[in-house]
């Protein structure tokens, strides 16, 4: 029977059959004896962070706002499911985190300076940030069913391919070509011209790659995707919980190297970043065809189209690659957004 997760604070709905599923914020709720409701928020969350971790056995659980922080024993035991001890005592807290590793949850990871400076406080841990937030009680509600089977958590992955056509013209994808999407759209993106990247849809939570507006020269207030191959040569001194682990799914603020200011003409002391690995799926290969094409291990990334001049505003969905002549896309913008986000 299909299980429905739903949270009455944020109207954010998941289900769960075979696999989950984002069902977006529906104005009705299906038959509610198939429906879990998040009646507590906080513990709700942890357990889809704990989920969405990957991670069985013990480990340290951090729930923030970005200003309170609490910690907790978290765990995952296939024979009985998830389960919380108590929160730690800062006392404690250091002896634990020595062996322990680090999943944080809550409205911190949205913020990549206070994500730093967690990172700094545990330099050498194995950490998890979850990218959910306002999703997230809503997952950890049906989490928290699907977690008392014989079932191993793991990183689901909520967005699928968005191939919803637009009215203008377009180029299709070779579909016998592996990655022939990625590898166009770092072409655009070497030649100077920013894309629009709209090749999923269900976009939800903290993005640094879809639904986000990728370009090759650096604009005031854009972040930074870095290849991981290439994340310890750009940024040296940053801690090892920071670049090999919390940047691989929410971006993190680290200090600009001296290597990384002349190749890339970057001129502010610290940039958002993310690292580029294969747990966001299509952004390893597009950094390997915009690493071939450009000799460049980074792109730039904003969440604004204001970085788009010029009559014609490229943008990719999973198919084909569109031209939008700007008024067009200026008129239409909130459908294109809306469709990036849709269920």
């Amino acid at each position: 029977m299909k299980k429905y997760g739903y949270d009455q604070r944020s109207g954010a709905m998941f289900s769960w059959e075979f696999d989950f599923q984002y069902e977006g914020r529906p104005e009705s709720v299906p038959d509610r004896s198939g429906v879990i409701i998040s009646d507590d928020q906080i513990e709700d969350e942890m357990v889809g962070c704990a989920f969405m971790s990957g991670w069985t056995g013990d480990f340290i659980l951090l729930h923030s706002d970005g200003k309170d922080h609490h910690y907790y024993l978290f765990g995952t035991d296939l024979r009985v499911g998830m389960w919380k001890g108590k929160e730690i005592d800062t006392g404690d807290l250091k002896k634990m985190t020595s062996r322990m590793p680090i999943c944080i949850c809550g409205k911190i990871v949205q913020s990549s300076e206070q994500m730093a400076k967690v990172c700094a406080s545990f330099p050498n841990s194995r950490m998890y940030a979850c990218p959910l937030v306002e999703e997230l009680a809503a997952f950890g509600a049906l989490a928290r069913f699907v977690g008392k089977r014989p079932y191993r958590p793991y990183q689901v992955l909520f967005s699928g391919e968005n191939n919803e056509p637009l009215n203008a013209e377009f180029r299709e994808f070779d579909p016998s070509l592996d990655g022939d999407s990625m590898g166009r759209m770092a072409e655009i993106v070497m030649s100077g011209l920013p894309v629009v990247n709209e090749m999923k849809r269900n976009v939800i939570g903290v993005s640094s790659f879809y639904g986000k507006t990728l370009h090759k020269d650096w604009k005031p207030g854009c972040r930074m995707i870095v290849r991981v191959a290439e994340v310890d040569k750009y940024f040296p001194e940053t801690p090892i919980s920071s670049k090999n682990y919390v940047a691989t799914s929410v971006p993190v603020q680290m200090e600009v190297s001296e290597t990384l200011h002349w190749e890339s003409g970057y001129n502010e002391k610290f940039s958002d970043v993310f690292v580029a690995t294969d747990y966001m799926p299509g952004v390893s290969t597009f950094m390997r065809f915009y690493k071939t094409f450009s000799g460049r291990g980074f792109v730039f990334v904003s969440d604004q189209e204001e970085v788009i001049h010029g009559p014609i505003v490229p943008v990719f969905r999973s198919d084909k690659a569109y031209r939008v002549p700007r008024d067009k896309y200026e008129q239409s913008h909130g459908f294109l957004r809306s469709v990036c986000n849709a269920p």
